[in-house]
């Protein structure tokens, strides 16, 4: 008989009470309110106690779902005992379930598999034994044994199905998609996500949903589709920031950090690892910290940035040692051996090397049920390969059939992309020879005729001189430039970085252009610093200087001046080059820089020649070109590089 109590429950515990779906219908923000109305009730009446029981059970359902997991346990446990002592078998099960639930949680996978499996015999109630199959399920996905993972988890879904629970069967499609990832059996883990997101759609179960469009971009991270991963995974992001706990959130934040990484945007995926970082050290979670340590130490790695990596390293192992979690310790050694290898430091990678071996034996031969797991999952990977379930195997061939068609698609893609910009980079490239060079060698070539026909005055013919010479200098430098990037642009060049001066390289610059200044009467003025150094590559940068530097001779005036500075930050050094000239207004400077989205093309033809390959150059050097400038006062061009060292 269904109890009442509308008249001493609070609304939000009587909305839960009434409900069949219980704490699982409600986001986040709507929780706190119900746990505050169990205590408040729990204190101020007595009941009976298969309402003490329920009550206990959707309180410790609440706190798991806060996120505040150690709470959650020992409520789980107070609840196994107070069912034990009231031979109440339903609430004894749910308690070891959520018991088991929190080993998950924390990563202790085998735990959470003998809790299931010492109950799974015990459990009389249909929907209950579905929710401890499905559960077993995502444990032994978890621990690579799949061949186990399939059978509980269609286990779950027939009784589910003959039970006719819709959203439960939405569920065992989303944690057979999980499984069915790890095979790296794609074309069926998308039909089943597809699947389960149709129902928790119909439904408007946001929680789900969440869970399965990060479930969706994880397949398209490992198909190469890092564009519908971004999407799938910010759109699991928007969900879980309402309905989620801040720690589920946190997860999605290291997915989107990922698949950033991927795509070569390390600023981007710092953001997202830092956000997660914060959160995991907030909700006091060592694993989750120590873990987003090693991920952003990785990021700083591949952005060469050794220092900053090796700091975030030595903060993960320091703290995965403490709470003694071997394989973030594993994943730290690996890394430390990297940077050391990469420094040059042959003797410390060496022992780092030594260490990642000893932890990796430590982990799985000195411990038996570690051991014995690997070997299992050996064993019914090597199994499912051979004899893959008969459900399957139709579709098998197709599905690598459409990989292949796929893989060459892509390919195919790649292939007519680099073809157009190819197509662009010599329209663009004869485009200057024509205009940049063709034109000033056309002007010598008449002048010279002209002298020859005694059509000027000797003044007019030194001055003429002068002006032949510059224009010659000019050209020869373009071509200069043109035949050195096609060398540098050639597939499977290397760019090596070192300690370069920038003082001696700006002298050189200023000596190549000294005509040019003269015949327009231009002082230019360089600094007096003396050994600043930056992380570049010299022949790189003196093509950067000299094209700044004849753009600055370029622009301005007669009689002005071009003045050369160099200032510095905590990680950079900028070498500024400042003209009087006429400036530039913010849709001519938009338009200059727009060869700066071009990331993978040749330099921006389009823009000039000469920026272009300063925006090119810069960018391959991990430095960037910087431009202030306002119509009638001047512009300052600037280059921005790593200090050498830090």
């Amino acid at each position: 008989m269904k109890r009442d109590f509308s008249n001493v429950f609070s609304e939000p515990l009587q909305k839960v009470w009434d409900s069949k779906d219980g704490i699982s219908c409600l986001s986040s923000s709507e929780i706190p309110p119900v746990i505050e109305a169990i205590d408040s009730f729990l204190k101020k009446h007595e009941c009976d106690i298969e309402t003490k029981l329920k009550l206990h059970a959707m309180r410790a359902e609440g706190l798991g779902r806060l996120g505040r997991y150690d709470e959650a346990l020992l409520q789980y446990q107070h609840l196994r005992i107070l069912a034990e002592q009231n031979k109440n078998n339903y609430y004894k099960i749910k308690a070891v379930n959520g018991i088991a639930v929190n080993y998950m949680v924390h990563g202790e996978f085998l735990q959470g598999i003998e809790a299931w499996e010492s109950i799974i015999s015990e459990v009389e109630d249909p929907r209950q034994k579905a929710d401890v199959h499905n559960n077993l399920g995502i444990a032994y996905a978890m621990m690579d044994q799949c061949q186990k993972a399939l059978e509980n988890h269609y286990s779950s879904l027939k009784i589910d199905e003959e039970l006719g629970l819709e959203q439960d069967v939405g569920t065992n499609y989303l944690n057979l998609a999980n499984t069915y990832w790890r095979l790296q059996q794609y074309d069926k883990c998308l039909e089943l996500n597809l699947k389960a997101t149709a129902i928790f759609e119909k439904y408007q179960n946001h929680r789900y949903l969440a869970s399965n469009f990060g479930n969706i971009s994880s397949v398209y991270t490992e198909m190469g589709d890092y564009n519908k991963a971004l999407y799938y995974a910010s759109k699991s992001l928007v969900l879980k920031e309402k309905y989620a706990n801040a720690l589920e959130t946190a997860t999605t934040l290291t997915t989107l950090a990922s698949i950033y990484r991927h795509l070569e945007d390390h600023d981007k995926a710092l953001e997202y690892y830092n956000k997660a970082l914060a959160t995991y050290i907030e909700n006091k979670d060592p694993y989750s910290t120590s873990y987003s340590n090693l991920n952003i130490g990785w990021a700083y790695f591949e952005m060469d940035d050794i220092a900053e990596a090796f700091k975030k390293v030595k903060s993960s192992l320091e703290l995965a040692l403490k709470i003694d979690n071997p394989s973030v310790v594993m994943g730290c050694y690996k890394l430390l051996y990297r940077i050391h290898k990469h420094k040059k430091q042959y003797k410390r990678a060496l022992e780092y090397h030594e260490k990642y071996l000893e932890t990796y034996n430590k982990l799985f031969h000195e411990n038996p049920k570690l051991m014995l797991a690997q070997s299992e999952a050996d064993f019914y990977r090597k199994k499912t390969e051979q004899h893959a379930e008969n459900y399957r195997l139709s579709n098998i061939e197709l599905s690598k059939k459409n990989r292949i068609v796929s893989q060459k698609s892509r390919q195919l893609n790649a292939a007519n992309i680099q073809m157009q910009k190819n197509v662009s980079f010599l329209k663009g490239l004869v485009s200057v020879i024509a205009h940049d060079i063709r034109g000033p060698i056309s002007s010598v070539s008449q002048a010279i005729k002209m002298i020859m026909a005694g059509s000027f005055s000797a003044p007019e013919v030194a001055e003429l001189h002068a002006q032949m010479s510059v224009s010659t200098d000019n050209s020869i430098a373009i071509i200069n430039d043109i035949l050195f990037w096609i060398k540098n642009s050639q597939p499977g060049a290397k760019l090596i970085l070192a300690e370069v001066e920038v003082l001696p390289i700006l002298k050189s610059a200023v000596s190549l252009y000294k005509n040019m200044a003269n015949l327009k009467n231009i002082q230019v003025l360089l600094p007096g610093d003396e050994g600043k150094a930056v992380l570049a590559e010299s022949s790189f940068l003196q093509v950067v200087f000299r094209n700044l530097l004849h753009n600055a001779l370029k622009f301005s005036p007669v009689d002005s001046e071009v003045k050369i500075s160099i200032r510095e930050d905590e990680k950079h050094i900028y070498i500024d080059f400042c003209d009087n000239g006429p400036g530039l207004s913010k849709a001519e400077l938009a338009a200059l820089l727009s060869a700066k989205k071009k990331k993978n093309d040749s330099p921006g033809l389009v823009t000039g020649f000469g920026i272009g390959l300063c925006i090119d150059y810069l960018g391959q050097m991990k430095g960037k070109l910087l431009i202030s400038s306002n119509t009638d006062s001047g512009t300052i061009i600037s280059a921005r590089l790593r200090k050498a060292a830090l």
